[in-house]
Formats: structure tokens, sequence, C-alpha cells
């Protein structure tokens, strides 16, 4: 036990009786005389004592014969499959067995060679077997198993011996043939433009150096030209640019093709110039009017006789006729605007049909004596009106009188004869008959 109470500080009193620490011993003080603790079964002299709220320092002192069952309730965890998740219980050897003991015997151990696949043991109930194969012996002792190359290989002695007298011949690019004494000489692999190497135990490792590119390696390729026609670069992001190709103010803009802008960059300025920009119109009446490109709409609107649509990017203007008066029209001329109702066509002389001008009109050529109306023509009936060439026929069958071209009539009366004139060569008309009057009857 141990502790740092002055004499002073009373720990507890218990049962009537004082403990208390003072020359570097516990002391009870039983009222008659001080008692020196020197083992828990002489705590207080003869009476049993049960020590409350005190602290005890491990490090220095040594609290011995701490059995299970001095535990306190649940300090002791006998089932490792229901531990809490924080640290405050200690395991019983049993429960950590059964835990241990349930998790081995599930397990197994993975493994896998060069051929075969992926192969296990059951740690609880197999063993893992190495055997030996071509030129290849296993043995086991302890903990250790030992893999030996057996007598049918040939081993760096052995080898040596054959080999003392013999030469490597090899041959490069350039240089010729070249050999190399196997007993006394090393075989150099240096490397060049690109190319390093190195070696390790039996291994000569040829590799490209940084200056080479790779395929997969991140590497920066200076003063290279890559013809983008013939090759392909992907996933370029904006921060591949060079300084000073993008351009993120539009309005500072150089007056020469050597830089990109960005999409924020085309926005502001586009969204600033449109915010700023009017459309200008004017109708027949109302002046000068303007809408702003950024907030507001233009409206075509129809008034009497007119109406509007839109779809898509398309304005239609269409007249409603029944809206229109056109009386009231410009130049609008009622003598050029008559209803065809009070328009009638008649038919004249010798003429049939006609009518209102609200539809199409005929006029018909009337059939009289000896005239024959048809489809396409009108024809005469000679069986009833005489023709020229039948008059023509008949006259000069007769006595025409010197066909009547010298005849010369004057005051014709009645009873006037014909009588002609061999002085004038004319027939005039006369009423005597040899220088003497004529009397008809």
């Amino acid at each position: 036990m141990g502790g740092s109470l002055t004499k002073p500080n009373r720990i507890k009193d218990v049962y009537k009786k004082i403990v208390f620490y003072d020359d570097n011993k516990f002391k009870v003080d039983n009222g008659s005389s001080d008692v020196v603790i020197t083992s828990a079964e002489n705590f207080s002299g003869d009476t049993e004592q049960t020590l409350v709220n005190k602290t005890i320092d491990a490090d220095n002192n040594t609290i011995s014969n701490l059995e299970v069952d001095n535990l306190k309730s649940g300090v002791l965890d006998t089932d490792l499959s229901l531990v809490a998740s924080t640290d405050t219980t200690l395991p019983s050897a049993k429960a950590v067995k059964t835990y241990v003991d349930a998790l081995i015997t599930a397990q197994d151990l993975d493994f896998q060679a060069d051929t075969g696949g992926a192969l296990s043991i059951d740690l609880d109930s197999e063993s893992l077997l190495v055997s030996g194969g071509t030129g290849i012996d296993t043995s086991g002792s302890g903990n250790t198993i030992t893999v030996a190359v057996d007598n049918t290989i040939a081993t760096k002695t052995y080898v040596d011996s054959q080999v003392t007298a013999q030469d490597l011949d090899f041959q490069a690019d350039t240089g010729g043939t070249l050999s190399i004494d196997l007993d006394s000489e090393s075989f150099r692999i240096a490397g060049g433009t690109g190319i390093d190497t190195s070696g390790a135990t039996n291994t000569l490792t040829v590799a490209i150096d940084s200056t080479v590119a790779t395929l997969t390696g991140t590497q920066t390729l200076t003063n290279k030209t890559i013809d983008v026609d013939n090759n392909t670069l992907s996933n370029i992001e904006v921060d591949n640019l060079k300084s000073g190709v993008l351009d993120t103010d539009l309005t500072t803009v150089a007056a020469t093709d050597t830089t990109l802008a960005s999409a924020k960059a085309i926005k502001t300025y586009v969204d600033a110039q449109v915010t700023a920009q009017d459309l200008d119109f004017q109708g027949d009446t109302g002046g000068v009017l303007s809408i702003d490109l950024d907030s507001e709409s233009l409206t075509v609107s129809g008034g009497t006789g007119v109406s509007t649509s839109g779809s898509g990017n398309t304005i239609t203007v269409n007249t409603v006729d029944s809206e229109i008066d056109h009386d009231s029209l410009n130049n609008y001329d009622s003598d050029e605007h008559v209803a065809h109702s009070f328009v009638t066509l008649t038919a004249g002389a010798g003429l049939t049909g006609g009518g209102d001008i609200t539809t199409s009109r005929e006029f018909a050529v009337g059939a009289g004596t000896g005239i024959t109306v048809n489809a396409n023509d009108v024809a005469v009936d000679t069986s009833v009106i005489a023709t020229r060439s039948y008059v023509d026929g008949q006259v000069s069958t007769v006595n025409t009188l010197g066909e009547m071209t010298d005849v010369s009539l004057t005051s014709l009366t009645n009873g006037d004869l014909l009588q002609y004139n061999s002085s004038s060569s004319e027939w005039n008309n006369t009423n005597e008959i040899d220088g003497g009057p004529f009397t008809g009857s």
C-alpha cells in the first residue's frame, strides 16, 4: 500500500477508529494507542476494515493476491463475440480460448503456385505440403522447410570448370563481332541515349531513362511538335492552356486572334451587350418606340380588319374581311363598286338571253324565216331566200336595157314610160309618145 497523506488528513472514520499516515506508515488510532498496519490481516489490529474512495498508486506500491472474484461485477467478459465497443472489460481465459479456437477452425491459408490456380489449406485439419519437382529436393526440420537443387542441376563450381576455356561471342548493331573470355572477363552492357542499365545479384536490367516518354508515365515534353491531324489529343482541360491563352474579360480583348474566350467571359460580355440594346421601331402613329431586348417583348397587335398570330419565329398578319368597311377605304369610288345584281344585260333586236351579272350570261341569235341558227354558225335556207348567185342567174336571162347603166330618171310621175333617147344614149322617163301626151287608162 502507498500514499502521500499527512497526519492532519484523516482517511476515514471506520468503526470508530481513525486511520492516518505518519512516518511513512499507516497507523490506526484505537483510542488508547497507535497500531501500525503491517498487512491486510492486522489492518486495524483485530477488526476487518473496508477502504472506500481511496487512490492507490500501483507504480509505487505492491498489490498482491488478486483473484478473479475480486474484480468488480461487469469487468470480466466471458463471451468475446458480444464484447462491447469500448475498452471497459477484461476477457476470461476460457472466453479467449473459445473465441480464438472458433476463428482458427474457420480459417484457411490461401496460396498459389506458378500453375494449378488458387489453393487453400484448412488450418484446423490440413497440412501444407511443399513438394520438390525436377531438380528440386525439399526437407523439413523443426519449423523450417529447406528447398535445394539436387545433383541433376549443374552448380557454379561445375559450370566454372566447364567454361574456363570458353568465350562468349556477341555482336551489336555496330562494332563487328566481339567476344568475352568467360573465365577472366566480364560482359558489360552499357546504356546509350535514353537507356539505363543496372545489375543486382544475377539480374541485368535494361530500362529507358527519364528522357524517354512512356505510354503511362508522367513526363513533360519540351520542344516537341505534335501534328493533331495525324494524332489524337484528348482530355484537354482549361488548366492545360498556356498562361495568357484564356481570355476572361472580352471588354479588354486584344486586337489579334491570340487568345480563347472562356464561357463565363462570353456570357458576361454578351449579357452586357444585350442588356444595353434596344430595338427601335415606329408605326404610322405614336412616334418612335423601342423595346429593351433584355427585358421586354415586341407585341404585334391586330386592329380592325386585321388579326395576327405567331408560330416558331414567324408572325403572320391576316385580314378579317367581316370587319372591313369598304365604303371607308381610301380611294373608294362607288361607281366602280356596283353590286352585280344591280347590273342587267338586255338582249337587243334579233337576240335572246341576258340578265344580271351575278352569273355568266349568254346571248343567242334569234332564228327567222329562211334563217337557221346552228351551234357554230347561222345558215340561210336557199329555198326561201334568194341568194346573190341565184338573183344574178335570173337577171342574166332577161333584157337588162343596157344593164340599166344608161338610165336617167327625173321627176317620175304616175303613167311615166321609159323612152330611149338615142342622142344621149340614155333611157329617160316621159309621159309623151311621139310628141303627144300619153294618157294611161
